[in-house]
Order: structure tokens, then C-alpha cells, then sequence
């Protein structure tokens, strides 16, 4: 399809095209019931380690398998250990979705990829404060100034990560 390379990469994994291209050097192909093109059916790109040659990821929810055997469906794993996928409950294709219901997917991925994206930031950085429960969950990125959040205590102002502007989010 023209044009596709303009999109955001995100958006591009939403093509079965564009995952199953990711599945450079798979160990599975013919033969196998998880080939890659069964692979990016069920929302899997391949993200493949040095020590882990098998490692597949659904670009909408992160779930990340690996282990695989020739004779696994990758649509059955992806079930059996992520059942509220967003992308596993989609009654037509990503490409037939309306406007509207892509960006209402589009912003529940985005959520998701935000709040792990967060987490692996803390655990790597030892973040210093302490943060209030539900921050995470309502945090933005902000081009140009980092993370923000709407302070869900009490204040209902901007909380910045770089800058801190509201006093719920001070060091202790």
C-alpha cells in the first residue's frame, strides 16, 4: 500500500505485511505450524536476542513468548497467555477499521505501551520519588518536556516528571 512508510511505525505494525517482515532468520518455517506468517496473524513481530532466537512480541499488548515448538498456534498461545488482547478481540481487519475505531484502539495501545514503557523506566533510573497511586495510568508524553500527569489526588495540575510543578510528586 502507498504511503505506508509515512505512518508512525506503531501504526505500520497494524499491516499483517509489516509484522510478518519482521520475522528475519525465524527458526520455524516450513513444515511448522508457527511460521511466520501464522506468527504475525496473531499480532506477533519477531524480536528475536542473541541467546534467544525465537522471541515474538504482539505489537499491541507486549506479551512477549518465546520457547516456541514447530507444532505451537501462535493464535492459541497468544490466548492462552494474554486473553484481553486488544488485537485478539477485533472483528475485522486493522485495515477495515473505521476512523474512530482505530483511534480508539490506537489510544488503548498506547496506554499500554506507555505504562510498561514507565515501569522499565523506574526499575532502570531507581526514579526517586515516591509517586502517587494512580499516576502512571494517566500519564502523557509531552514533546519536548517529558512525562506528564494529571495529579489524581487533588490538585488536577500538571505533574512533571523534569521540572516538578506539583508538591505531590516532591522527594521525600
Amino acid at each position: 500500500m502507498a504511503g505506508r512508510e509515512l505512518l508512525p511505525e506503531g501504526w505500520r505494525l497494524y499491516f499483517h505485511s509489516v509484522r510478518a517482515a519482521t520475522f528475519h532468520n525465524w527458526p520455524f518455517t516450513e513444515g511448522c505450524t508457527c511460521t511466520p506468517e501464522r506468527m504475525a496473524a496473531a499480532g506477533f513481530v519477531h524480536t528475536p536476542s542473541e541467546n534467544s532466537p525465537d522471541v515474538a512480541q504482539c505489537f499491541y499488548c507486549l506479551k512477549e513468548l518465546e520457547g516456541w515448538e514447530p507444532d505451537d498456534d501462535p493464535l492459541e498461545e497468544h490466548k492462552k497467555h494474554t486473553a484481553a488482547c486488544g488485537f485478539l478481540s477485533l472483528q475485522k481487519e486493522p485495515p477495515n477499521l473505521t476512523v474512530q475505531e482505530f483511534l480508539k484502539l490506537e489510544k488503548m495501545r498506547m496506554r499500554k505501551a506507555l505504562v510498561r514503557t514507565q515501569h522499565l523506566g523506574f526499575e532502570l533510573f531507581s526514579w526517586p520519588r515516591s509517586l502517587p497511586q494512580g499516576f502512571v495510568q494517566s500519564a502523557l508524553l509531552h514533546p519536548g518536556s517529558g512525562w506528564i500527569s494529571r495529579c489524581s489526588l487533588s490538585c488536577s495540575q500538571p505533574c512533571f516528571m523534569w521540572g516538578v510543578s506539583c508538591s505531590h510528586l516532591e522527594a521525600e
